[in-house]
């Protein structure tokens, strides 16, 4: 559907918020970084939002996560999320990461949060609603950042790819022919010593005439 150019835009831009933000950013997915790099140039070619999808999916797993921490222990969510199961071991083919572990990414991505990874710091700071909806906040401005200038320094990464290419094929691109020669068997002569000899033959046909 997002490849089709007759597709009018506002439908694309309305399916992609309906089905694909609204989904991914559901804070139970489990992304990894293949899904983002695959998302966010579509997102931002379509929507021209300042902030990239993953940026919007790590921002709202990460509330989400404070508002788990704060429910009740007794809440299934809370079990199912925080919660640790007691025995048993993995499976070979199993998921590759659970929501927790993402969780963690998250912190870590989130420059200055990645010390309330440590130690479980976050859980206490995800009790105060306000002070971690600040936090999460000046997270993502952070990452945002970092995103634009490693996107700055890989474009004019490229832009002196292209230039460095482009003047070793001004370089080494390919020889052209001077005027005045020709090759002939393999052998390069030069034209003006046919059309001199030709007229050499002439001339001395003319002086050795004899009317007869």
């Amino acid at each position: 559907m997002y490849d089709r150019r007759r597709a009018n835009r506002q439908l694309k831009i309305r399916l992609l918020q309906a089905e694909v933000v609204e989904t991914l950013r559901c804070a139970s997915w489990s992304l990894a970084a293949e899904h983002y790099t695959k998302l966010n140039g579509t997102h931002r070619q379509l929507t021209g939002c300042e902030e990239t999808i993953e940026a919007t999916v790590r921002k709202r797993r990460l509330w989400f996560a404070g508002f788990v921490m704060r429910m009740e222990d007794s809440r299934l969510s809370k079990r199912m999320l925080l919660g640790a199961m007691a025995g048993g071991v993995g499976y070979r083919g199993g998921q590759e990461s659970d929501w927790v572990s993402r969780l963690g990414e998250d912190l870590v991505a989130f420059f200055n949060m990645g010390d309330e990874k440590e130690g479980g710091k976050w859980k206490e700071s995800a009790k105060d609603p306000e002070v971690w909806y600040n936090k999460v906040e000046d997270g993502a401005a952070w990452f945002m950042r970092k995103w634009h200038r490693q996107e700055a320094e890989a474009s004019a990464k490229r832009q002196r790819a292209r230039e460095a290419e482009a003047e070793r094929t001004v370089i080494s691109g390919p020889k052209r022919k001077r005027v005045g020669e020709a090759a002939v068997g393999g052998k390069k002569r030069r034209l003006g010593t046919a059309v001199e000899a030709s007229r050499a033959a002439e001339a001395a046909l003319v002086v050795n005439y004899v009317p007869g």
